[in-house]
């Protein structure tokens, strides 16, 4: 009988073996698409240019992952304390990565986003990211060596079926203040097509790129991107500063984008909310009147006392909050409840 015993278990761990090629291999159900991408990849950058929705993705700067006085609760955001829905899309830096530090610029853990990451996905939101590169990427051994490293983070994008969490990239973000801001347009343009060649050789199937600009489009490289993003998040400022700045490049970066055929998003917002109306008035006319794939407001961290939010918080003040719930309100704007088919091949999105 023990005899038989060990026979089973013999076979049993052959038939293990063997389904496994001999390795410790996980099945992945992910599917590959004629581009090399993820199907899932592919159907996300055809539908952020002609709209998984009638409307405009509204999301936020690490949004499921902190807010003002709290961080890394999964089951959190100050866009659902206010008016009981999260942000359909949600933004992460990945600098320091490439250097093997286990948290970002931004003092948060690559693994607490991971988690965050693969939760915005599983409930159909957006997720994108930018890399803010060191200096030393100038060198082209340092250069391989970092796009290496971000390479494994995103294969590490998966759960545990093998299905990738598709990403927007947005490498070398001008924002007027980075090293690489000062390069000539060549140099810029150089650096940024070898990042994105690398990650393709080195089978990266979940990224998709965008340019993300303050307003420069003379460095856009048109050739290597679906997603034109303008970046632009005040401090101490006020409406009018906020229209003089970002609704006067807006049309610009929109007028860009569409003669490109590319989408186009707005990461934005004014520390400390500027006004009672601000949402109502300057934000919803920008979703009604552009063509933009998502709004991505700036984060919200640390104590309320140092204004360091972009979006109400509870206990804020009643006037605020129901200036963003009313936003929040508005026909255009697509909260995570109503964001359907964002990773769906078209004519599929509404089959359920």
């Amino acid at each position: 009988m023990k005899k038989l015993h060990c026979l089973v278990g013999l076979f049993a761990a052959t038939l293990v073996l063997a389904s496994c090629g001999g390795k410790n291999e996980k099945k992945s159900y992910d599917e590959i698409g004629e581009s090399g991408l993820t199907t899932r990849t592919e159907n996300l950058a055809a539908n952020i240019r002609t709209g998984a929705g009638n409307g405009v993705i509204i999301g936020q700067l690490y949004g499921t992952l902190q807010g003002v006085g709290w961080e890394c609760d999964s089951a959190r955001s100050d866009f659902f304390s206010i008016c009981g829905e999260g942000p359909a899309a949600t933004g992460y830096e990945l600098r320091g990565i490439e250097s093997g530090s286990k948290i970002n610029s931004d003092s948060l853990s690559f693994d607490d986003i991971r988690a965050d990451v693969l939760e915005m996905f599983w409930r159909g939101g957006l997720v994108t990211m930018t890399w803010s590169i060191p200096d030393k990427a100038k060198d082209p051994e340092s250069l391989k060596k970092y796009t290496a490293a971000i390479a494994k983070y995103f294969d590490s994008l998966q759960n545990d079926y093998g299905i990738k969490a598709p990403v927007v990239l947005f490498p070398m973000p001008l924002d007027g203040k980075s090293w690489y801001a000062s390069l000539p347009s060549e140099e810029y343009l150089n650096l940024f097509h070898q990042i994105t060649t690398q990650l393709h050789d080195l089978d990266v199937t979940n990224v998709i790129f965008g340019y993300s600009t303050n307003g420069d489009l003379d460095r856009c490289p048109v050739d290597d991107i679906d997603v034109i993003e303008l970046r632009d998040i005040l401090a101490n400022a006020d409406s009018a500063q906020f229209e003089d700045r970002v609704l006067k490049t807006l049309p610009q970066v929109v007028s860009y984008a569409q003669e490109h055929m590319k989408a186009v998003g707005l990461t934005t917002g004014v520390e400390g909310c500027p006004s009672s109306e601000f949402f109502t008035q300057t934000m919803s006319a920008i979703v009604r009147n552009n063509r933009l794939a998502y709004v991505m407001f700036g984060r919200n961290y640390g104590d309320p006392k140092d204004g360091t939010f972009c979006v109400p918080y509870p206990g804020y003040g009643n006037e605020y909050i129901s200036d963003f719930v009313m936003f929040h309100n508005e026909k255009s704007a697509i909260f995570i409840r109503h964001l359907n088919g964002l990773y769906l091949k078209k004519g599929e999105q509404n089959k359920k």
